[in-house]
């Protein structure tokens, strides 16, 4: 089941710091990605090792 997550008012903060843009998450948009990456890296690091152990 796929999770749904939507951004909040102050989740995300456009400046532009010395002429660069400038895109700041929030924690709770941190921890999100946090997660999700998580679960991706265990998927590819199992799906490795299915393929170590059929070759």
């Amino acid at each position: 089941m796929e999770e749904v997550f939507e951004l909040l008012e102050g989740d995300v903060i456009t400046e532009v710091v010395d002429g660069v843009p400038s895109i700041t998450f929030s924690n709770r948009v941190h921890k999100f990605i946090e997660r999700n990456m998580s679960k991706t890296l265990i998927v590819k690091l199992l799906g490795l090792r299915i393929r170590d152990l059929n070759s």
